[in-house]
């Protein structure tokens, strides 16, 4: 059974376990706040991903947690990164979105045994 390429970009795939959806997410919106800096706003991105606002919190407090600065002050509308974010992580996360979209779902992987 052949795969798509080119997978919805906020759908979920069958068959995915929940923990690749988020990676896919957080991953996309590291993306999305590194080339747009101060666009994206918490509903926003929530919208975007179709999950909750508390769900792209906690995505947000985990970048946090790994050392990403991500800032919401009065300097911008949206999400912005304080710090240095290197051009490198952006390029990484976009090769990470495309691999997650291309791989395929638990039904079509060779089993292990």
């Amino acid at each position: 059974m052949s795969r798509p390429t080119n997978l919805p970009p906020n759908k979920p795939t069958a068959g995915r376990p929940d923990e690749l959806h988020r990676i896919v997410r957080i991953l996309r919106i590291i993306r999305a706040i590194a080339e747009q800096p101060g666009r994206w706003q918490r509903g926003e991105l929530a919208a975007q991903h179709q999950v909750s606002e508390r769900m792209i919190t906690k995505d947000l407090a985990l970048l946090r947690a790994i050392g990403l600065l991500i800032a919401n002050d009065n300097k911008a509308p949206g999400y912005y990164f304080a710090g240095e974010v290197d051009a490198h992580l952006v390029e990484v996360a976009s090769q990470a979105r495309e691999r997650c979209a291309n791989a395929p779902t638990a039904e079509e992987a060779p089993d292990a045994d």
